[in-house]
């Protein structure tokens, strides 16, 4: 299976009408990513927090687009996902991810979303699944 961009993906496509457009920023010295984001009130679950498949979406991308940067093209195998603290509606976060293993066949990365004060809302670990003959470019 080829995997390839088009500029549609949900979370950073740019030509996706209805995407986040999330602007990641690529550290590949340190094998990191980052980027900020506020939810808006439509990406609600309860009233007034943000629904945490939203915030489960922004780190799995995080990571799946630092491997990719990184040219370990990958899809996700396994996530897990905790949530310490509740994230409201408008407030900015931001979205540290790294590799913390690769191989032949399996990268390990890590992921957090923090609010001000480096309050952790959601924090992540994947295994991601590399893919080859992959496009270089990024999701």
């Amino acid at each position: 299976m080829t995997l390839q961009s088009d500029a549609h993906c949900f979370v950073c496509g740019e030509k996706n009408p209805h995407g986040l457009h999330v602007k990641f920023e690529v550290d590949r010295t340190a094998r990191a990513i980052r980027a900020s984001h506020t939810f808006s009130k439509i990406y609600q679950g309860y009233a007034g927090r943000v629904h945490g498949g939203m915030l489960t979406l922004l780190l799995d991308e995080a990571m799946v687009k630092l491997a990719y940067e990184l040219s370990l093209p990958a899809l996700t195998g396994e996530i897990t996902v905790r949530f310490p603290a509740p994230l409201f509606t408008g407030e900015p976060i931001l979205v540290h991810a790294s590799i913390t293993r690769a191989d032949r066949r399996i990268v390990v990365a890590e992921a957090r979303a923090e609010k001000k004060g480096g309050v952790v809302v959601a924090e992540a670990r994947a295994r991601l699944f590399r893919r080859k003959g992959a496009s270089s470019s990024a999701p």
